[in-house]
């Protein structure tokens, strides 16, 4: 197996001083009190991740499907996507209602949403009638939420997007890191299907092997020029960042209830940190905040409340659902850090 490149930045990063964990966390029903994991970025991914945390915990998922992979673009056609990933970043200055680039530390609490079932399918039951994927239509309510509640208006704005890549290279088993990030460059007010006609056009473009040339720049960039290139790097570099881990489903004959929740480091470079997983039907959000948009645990409970109430008037119907936060400190204190 390679040598996990995409891994050994977040190794320089975690050098300089940045936080590189990972959040898990599992509830078993909607009154349990949620048991939180910690993994670093260095050896896992999202999917590498929950896949080794269900393992710990005796959750069995589905067999892996090894697939035939497609012909990988040549040398020069890969650059030619890694210029257009790298062109729907470009340095945009913000007109933040508040912001703080010298702030240090990450989000000051942790803040999550459980759907109840029934709302967690009228999310799917809204993307299959509108046929659009379901990361547009949450998205587009955290877009709309995040931008009127920071900044004094609405301008161009670009998200990150992890996408699991393990299908294109033919590493279906890697529990490494095998993400490719999209760069998802937006402006003005935004639908669920304007943005699903941007994520499918770069699709079909397969700019995702720009977005895994990038990832893993560590490959080809020595050490210390990397600490130099972060150290003098604009920040914020994106607006933020949704991680959708998507749907799961256990295969345990008994079935498995409950919750998972998952969430990126909260970066600098990436203020807005978010993050959704459905495990078996059940949906959650999770949202952080970093220190730079000065934001205290009732400033994040706001956003994470107007998120939902955007998703609410989009798909025309209210949803049953917990909010709840946790300092960061209590929680980093608390949870159980797995290799």
């Amino acid at each position: 197996m390679a040598r996990d490149w995409s891994g050994y930045k977040y190794t320089i990063l975690k050098s300089l001083g940045l936080n590189v964990d990972m959040i898990f966390g599992y509830q078993p029903d909607g009154q349990s009190e949620m048991h939180f994991h910690l993994m670093s970025h260095e050896f896992h991914d999202g999917v590498g991740a929950i896949r080794k945390l269900c393992e710990r915990q005796g959750f069995e998922l589905p067999q892996i499907v090894v697939r035939k992979t497609r012909p990988q673009p040549t040398l020069r056609e890969k650059l030619k996507r890694l210029r257009k990933h790298v062109a729907n970043a470009p340095y945009i200055a913000y007109d933040w209602k508040q912001y703080d680039v010298d702030a240090k530390g990450d989000s000051p609490s942790f803040h999550y949403a459980l759907f109840d079932l029934p709302s967690s399918d009228a999310m799917a039951a809204y993307c299959k009638k509108n046929k659009i994927g379901e990361t547009a239509l949450l998205l587009k309510a955290l877009d709309s939420a995040a931008t009127n509640m920071l900044l004094n208006r609405v301008e161009r704005r670009s998200w990150i997007l992890p996408h699991d890549f393990r299908r294109a290279i033919g590493e279906q088993k890697n529990t490494s890191n095998v993400t490719a990030p999209l760069n998802l460059l937006l402006s003005g007010e935004q639908t669920p299907k304007t943005i699903y006609r941007k994520m499918k056009e770069l699709y079909r473009e397969d700019i995702l092997w720009g977005g895994w040339l990038y990832t893993n720049f560590s490959s080809y960039l020595p050490r210390w020029l990397i600490s130099i290139l972060f150290k003098r790097m604009k920040k914020p570099g994106w607006f933020g960042v949704f991680a959708n881990m998507g749907r799961w489903e256990s295969t345990n004959e008994e079935g498995v209830p409950g919750y998972w929740i998952s969430a990126p480091p909260a970066a600098v470079v990436t203020p807005v940190t978010a993050g959704a997983f459905t495990w078996n039907g059940h949906t959650a959000f999770s949202l952080q905040c970093h220190a730079s948009l000065g934001l205290e645990e009732a400033g994040i409970n706001a956003l994470l409340q107007q998120w939902i109430t955007v998703l609410e008037a989009e798909i025309a119907q209210p949803l049953a659902y917990q909010i709840k936060a946790k300092p960061m400190a209590a929680l980093r204190s608390d949870a159980e850090r797995v290799q």
